[in-house]
Formats: C-alpha cells, structure tokens, sequence
C-alpha cells in the first residue's frame, strides 16, 4: 500500500464529532487547515464518521498526488466544530476518503492522521471493516456526495450484517458504475446499479437516511430515492451542493441537538 505523510498536519477526531446526529462530499476548492488541534481518544466512544468525497475530491483538484484533507467539506467541518466544541461534544473516530479523476482512493483515518494511504476499490469495504473493528466502533454515521455517496450506500448494503449505521447522508448520489462520461444516461438518477430491494434493505439497516439530490446540472443529477427516510431537493448545481447553506443548517442543528441529548 502506499503511504505519504502530510508535513505538519493533524486532523482532531472532534472535527467530525458533528456526524454523530446528521442524516454527507465532493469536488471544490482546497480547504482550510485552521482549527486543528491534538488528537483525544474517547475510551466511551463506539461510534465513527465515514466521509466519502466525490469524483476529483483529492485536493489539488483531482491530482494522485495529494489527499483527502483537500475536500470542500473540510472547511465546513472547521465551522460545525466551533459549534460543538460548545456543548462538549465528545471525540470520535474517524475515515475520510477522496477520489482522484483517475479513480484512485486516498484515504486518512484517526489511527494515523498524518499518513495518507491508498486503497483499491476492491478492498474499501475491508478497509473500513479492518478499521471498525480496530476501534471496537459499533456504530457509523456514513456521509457522501457524488461518487462518494454512491459508496456510502454501498456500504450501507455490504456491511449492514456487521455494523449498524445511525445515520446515512447521500448528497446527489452518483454511481461510480454507470456514470460513464461521454455517455451520460449512467449519471442521470439516482443510481442505477443498485436495486429497490437493495435500497429498501438499506432503509431497514440505517437509523435515518437523508437523501439530498438536484436536478439543475441537466449532464449530472441524481434523484429522490423512494426508500429514504427523507428526500431534500435542492436548487444548486452538482459541484456546489457540498458546500450548499440549507445542508449545513440542517446538518448543524441536527448536530447540536444529538450532542444536546447525549450530554443530558
């Protein structure tokens, strides 16, 4: 497996605490390295956030050299953070992935914060096994966009005799299967490689599933997903719902108050 280091980085498992309640990732900008700070291990802590970006979500934009600390998300998590930092949120663990254009997969995790690593696609859904089961975690809070949250409902249906899932956040969810660029009915919907009952089975193996789609890119969209618990249509393009104001205000209260009963 390669592995490359990220000079003077260190990601705070509290950076991701928020996941803990949200019912989300993807292409844009590099992110901001502001806030961080040492890692604390939870000994209370079974529970983990699964972040997986979309297509190019490797900063700089799409290259193989570089790392999931890129993803626009990244920012947002900085701002949600401070919030929780408020109400004491616990820390959790943690397993960020990224995409490269070439389809490659970079990934960091709470056990080494510093090391970046690659894995094939193949062996993702042991990835993340090998890491619940490192961590003793019980639980996962899975969110994606684009490619990325077709992953997250992959595993959702792979692993669901193995881990439960709190919550599930697909965020225009493409697949990473169909979507085949100069041919684009693949990338139009919600994705066509996985099947009702498929999704039905994943509905019944997650505590809350909230799907957030768009249909203003006409070449890239997906769609409401029948089976979630909630559907969010939104009126922005694919590359910009990661970073869209109504998903973190809803993934921010929605923080805040599991923190709020947690602490109770």
């Amino acid at each position: 497996m390669r592995q490359k280091y990220i000079r003077g980085f260190r990601l705070s498992l509290s950076k991701l605490a928020w996941l803990s309640a949200m019912a989300f990732q993807g292409c844009g900008p590099a992110a901001s390295s502001s806030h961080v700070s040492s890692i604390s291990q939870d000994a209370q802590s079974k529970w983990a956030a699964l972040v997986f970006g979309g297509n190019a979500s490797c900063h700089p934009f799409g290259n193989d050299a570089s790392s999931p600390y890129g993803l626009s998300m990244y920012t947002q998590f900085d701002e949600v953070v401070q919030d929780l930092r408020s109400q004491h949120a616990a820390d959790v663990d943690y397993f960020l992935i990224c995409h490269t254009v070439t389809g490659r997969i970079y990934y960091v995790s709470s056990a080494a914060p510093k090391v970046v690593s690659e894995v094939a696609p193949e062996r993702l859904a042991e990835k993340v096994t090998e890491f619940t089961h490192a961590h003793g975690v019980q639980r996962l809070h899975a969110v994606g966009h684009s490619h990325g949250g077709w992953w997250a409902l992959k595993l959702a249906l792979q692993l669901a005799d193995q881990i439960h899932f709190d919550r599930l956040v697909t965020i225009d969810p493409i697949s990473r299967v169909t979507c085949r660029p100069p041919n684009i009915s693949g990338c139009l919907g919600a994705p066509h490689d996985i099947s009702e009952p498929e999704y039905q089975q994943i509905a019944a193996s997650v505590g809350k599933w909230s799907n957030y789609y768009q249909s203003r890119t006409p070449y890239l969209h997906s769609s409401a997903i029948p089976s979630a618990s909630e559907n969010i249509e939104l009126p922005i393009d694919h590359l910009k719902i990661d970073n869209s104001a109504e998903v973190w205000r809803q993934i921010r209260e929605s923080a805040i108050s599991a923190v709020k009963e947690r602490n109770i």
